[in-house]
């Protein structure tokens, strides 16, 4: 994931040229959503999961229950419940339950 200093933020990609910019998986929100990929996004949804130890970025931007297990580089936007396991760099935006090990 690259953030530049403009305030672009790509994910799959290291020169995103719009606000935000997506290169792999992305699902824009449903109640039930499991993704596993080298780039993931998640838009929203009720419960939420990432998983795979070959993630290289994953984002989930909000949902009831987050949880991202074996990502590179992991960031849960919002939630009720949130969680990151086993992700070299972690971000939890904000939550109720939040969970970072």
């Amino acid at each position: 994931m690259t953030i530049l200093y403009g305030g672009d933020v790509g994910i799959g990609t290291t020169g995103p040229t719009a606000d935000l910019q997506v290169i792999g998986n992305f699902i824009a929100g449903s109640q039930s959503n499991v993704v596993s990929s080298s780039y993931s996004s998640i838009g929203g949804g009720e419960n939420n999961s990432i998983a795979g130890s070959t993630s290289e970025s994953a984002f989930i931007q909000g949902g009831e229950s987050n949880s991202i297990t074996g990502s590179l580089a992991a960031i849960i936007g919002a939630g009720v419940s949130n969680a990151i396991t086993g992700s070299y760099y972690s971000v939890i935006g904000g939550g109720q339950y939040n969970n970072i090990s």
